[in-house]
């Protein structure tokens, strides 16, 4: 006996949802990374943006961009500054249906290890050296500075569940110059951050030079940042920087308050 299956052995729902199956997969198989441009820029208030992405969600390269909303926010400025460009490959386990994103970049120390799956994100430890204006997107007193040194980020593994995340990161500029001022160097700091439901807690502190910067805040979920800083000069060093100070911050006393 012959049997022959044709449409009209297979239930016309059974044909919409095998066909929506193929299709969806298809999608999720040749996902484009572009696709996720904006979403990102949306999610990091624009601190974060994708450059010139391209491949797709399995495999694919872009650069990162640092920049800001414009006035009326609702589009990133063009970025302040950007990294080198990276690549990544993923590949995900369906028997324990996790993810795992690996990023190679010059710049990195080690190839960067990305953990997904459904009760959140892992970013492994890692460190990266990053261009000094990405400082820039912070405020001031960096949007004044422009700052120009040798800047290194390292963290320990970042942890994200939720609205819950825990991490911490820590950041050595060295050699600070800026174009506003004829001291060079002015000096070298320590940014340490710490992850948590509420946002980021930061800490500046000055290791060296004749500009000092002390500053702490909070950088709030939805990008708002709280904080408060001075600035200041080595009493050596008081006349020379006069003007920069002046321009960074509001005298009070011997120090000036960032603004």
């Amino acid at each position: 006996m012959n049997f022959r299956l044709n449409e009209s052995t297979i239930p016309r729902w059974l044909q919409v949802f095998v066909t929506a199956i193929v299709l969806f997969g298809i999608v999720i198989w040749q996902f484009p990374i572009k696709w996720l441009a904006g979403p990102i820029g949306q999610a990091s208030h624009c601190r974060v943006v994708l450059t010139d992405p391209s491949g797709t969600l399995w495999r694919g390269g872009t650069a990162i961009g640092f920049s800001e909303p414009t006035l009326d926010g609702h589009a990133c400025r063009p970025p302040q500054a950007m990294t080198e460009r990276l690549f990544w490959n993923t590949g995900c386990n369906l028997s324990d249906r996790t993810c795992s994103i690996r990023i190679e970049a010059a710049t990195l120390r080690q190839p960067l290890q990305i953990s997904v799956s459904l009760t959140g994100v892992r970013i492994h430890e890692d460190e990266i050296r990053l261009p000094s204006e990405i400082l820039e997107v912070m405020g001031a007193p960096w949007t004044i500075l422009h700052p120009r040194g040798d800047l290194t980020v390292r963290w320990s593994d970042l942890r994200f569940q939720g609205t819950s995340k825990n991490g911490n990161i820590h950041a050595d500029l060295y050699s600070l110059s800026s174009p506003v001022s004829l001291i060079r160097p002015l000096g070298s700091y320590s940014l340490d951050a710490s992850l948590s439901g509420n946002g980021i807690s930061y800490t500046l502190s000055t290791t060296e030079g004749p500009l000092i910067l002390e500053a702490e805040g909070q950088i709030a979920n939805d990008g708002k940042a709280i904080g408060q800083g001075q600035a200041s000069a080595t009493p050596e060093s008081q006349d020379a920087l006069n003007g920069l100070l002046g321009l960074i911050g509001r005298k009070q006393g011997n120090i000036y308050k960032l603004v």
